[in-house]
């Protein structure tokens, strides 16, 4: 009679084992393995384990690797079963269940459990727009005018009707102006008017996630967005001047800076960026702390001011770039475009495939609070607060028979300390789009391990470069990965391992390295 062999407490399934591979005896402890590999029998062949074994011999590896058994949810399935198989497989993961009788690998340890899941949740967010709006999907920025145009001169406002395009840059500004151009419309004598009702989000700053409005990644979803509400700042400790690219007109720059002498080192330039307001009531934008001069210029991107401010900045300045006068004001009004005549309308330079790519490679959040609030929008809900948008989400989930009975969305981008879903249901969704028609679009928008977007540098000289598309999540004590492995086999599998713990980034990276070698290695 064959015995089986204790792994982390878990009898491995009859086979007898190689004598490379064993138990550490002595202590007080539970057995752990001498070795963190897959049991082989006396012929060298993988010897069969039983789901519970993969999962405890896994979960005994990221032990090591210095994360408490309680502190992380996982969850990895096979993808190479036919249609709704793959599903169902994970499915049973979420639920807990077990398999048997395959030799594929099967991992869970608490996959029911919601975890904070951080950037991971934009894959809820993507997923969907692509199967609800079609990777082809394109938004319209309309314009419209409240009095003729003669000689080149709008006889009243211009009114721009945000579309909710979540990639209206500086440089599809300058385009739709020469359309304007060619419409014979040089000089605005009225104001710029923002009809921004399409979203139930206005043009003030909000509360920065963590304090700090001046980083792009905490600006606010809005529908007249333009350019990230931000700009590149060059900052000049020899001219004591201070640049916007973009520029932004009837803005005050202030260079508020304390100028060092001495060799450039590291650490002795640090500034942050405050907007305000001069004593005329002129919108300001300053650098303030410390730059050595010996350094040069610093140039880093920033958000500033509301969302107001910034596009009559933008648009004003833009505009006279392009050879026209604005005469006039910004004003938000809600539902102007109603009351105006068709000028123009301006259709995304992308559509939505590749905004889905920019949001999963690049982890772009306000783009995934857009994205989030346009399906909403574009499915008849009308104009919903982000936090009723994620509900109406969680329900669309629900009626494709997906529960997600773990899912707390708050936003949909996974910038929130609320946020929840359990690495069953992640691996759910996983499986449902690599069989979907949307699969293609959805699996070429995760960074590729050692390749590009937030995984470009990770693993680079690993076998499992190049072999596996896994989107990325960070957040103070929170560390994700979701996404897919083809193994050394061939095999495909769709993971998700969830960290929710205070470690030092180092450990959680590597223990995140060490689960995607496994996986590839072992499928």
């Amino acid at each position: 009679m064959k015995r089986g062999v204790l792994v982390a407490g878990v009898l491995l399934a009859a086979g007898m084992v190689s004598p490379a591979f064993g138990v550490v005896k002595g202590g007080s402890g539970p057995a752990r393995l001498a070795m963190l590999e897959w049991p082989r029998t006396d012929t060298g062949e993988p010897a069969p384990i039983s789901e519970a074994a993969m999962s405890a011999l896994v979960v005994e590896r990221l032990r090591q690797a210095g994360i408490a058994e309680e502190d992380f949810g996982l969850a990895v399935v096979p993808l190479g079963l036919n249609g709704a198989e793959a599903v169902a497989a994970a499915g049973e993961v979420a639920a807990g269940a077990r398999f048997g009788g395959t030799p594929l690998l099967k991992v869970a340890h608490q996959s029911g459990r919601p975890f904070n899941p951080a950037s991971t949740m934009k894959l809820v967010t993507t997923y969907a727009a692509l199967s609800m709006l079609g990777p082809d999907y394109r938004w319209t920025t309309r314009f419209y005018t409240t009095g003729p145009i003669r000689n080149g001169v709008l006889q009243g406002d211009l009114v721009m009707q945000g579309g909710g395009d979540p990639h209206l840059v500086i440089e599809d500004l300058h385009a739709l102006m020469a359309d304007l151009r060619a419409q014979g419309l040089t000089t605005i004598r009225g104001n710029l008017v923002i009809d921004d009702s399409r979203f139930a989000v206005g043009p003030a700053y909000g509360s920065a996630f963590d304090g700090d409005a001046s980083q792009a990644y905490n600006v606010r979803p809005w529908a007249a967005l333009t350019n990230f509400k931000a700009s590149k700042l060059v900052v000049d400790p020899k001219s004591k001047q201070l640049v916007l690219d973009p520029p932004l007109a009837d803005v005050q720059l202030r260079y508020d800076v304390k100028v060092l002498r001495g060799r450039c080192r590291g650490g002795a330039t640090r500034v942050s960026v405050a907007d305000g307001a001069t004593p005329a009531g002129r919108p300001q934008v300053a650098v303030n702390g410390t730059q050595v001069r010996a350094c040069g210029p610093l140039q880093f991107y920033a958000a500033m001011l509301d969302h107001q401010q910034f596009v009559h900045g933008i648009f004003k300045a833009a505009w006279k770039n392009m050879g026209g006068q604005f005469l006039g004001r910004t004003r938000i009004e809600p539902g102007a475009a109603k009351r105006a005549r068709p000028l123009y309308a301006w259709q995304s330079s992308l559509d939505l495939g590749e905004v889905v790519r920019q949001i999963n490679k690049f982890s772009n959040n306000v783009m995934t609070r857009m994205l989030l609030l346009e399906m909403a929008a574009a499915k008849g809900q009308g104009a919903l607060a982000p936090e009723v948008a994620g509900q109406w989400l969680h329900g669309w989930y629900r009626s494709q028979g997906m529960p997600m009975a773990s899912l707390t969305m708050e936003n949909g981008s996974g910038l929130s300390r609320q946020a929840r879903i359990s690495a069953g249901d992640m691996v759910v969704l996983l499986a449902r789009a690599a069989q979907s028609p949307q699969a293609r679009w959805f699996e070429q928008s995760l960074p590729v391990v050692g390749i590009d977007g937030t995984m470009k540098t990770r693993l680079r000289l690993d076998p499992v470069a190049g072999q596996a598309q896994i989107k990325t999540g960070t957040l103070q004590e929170v560390r994700a990965i979701a996404g897919y492995v083809t193994a050394a086999s061939g095999r495909r599998y769709a993971l998700s391992l969830m960290i929710n713990g205070k470690y030092p980034a180092e450990r959680v990276l590597h223990a995140q390295d060490e689960l995607l070698r496994w996986v590839y290695r072992h499928g």
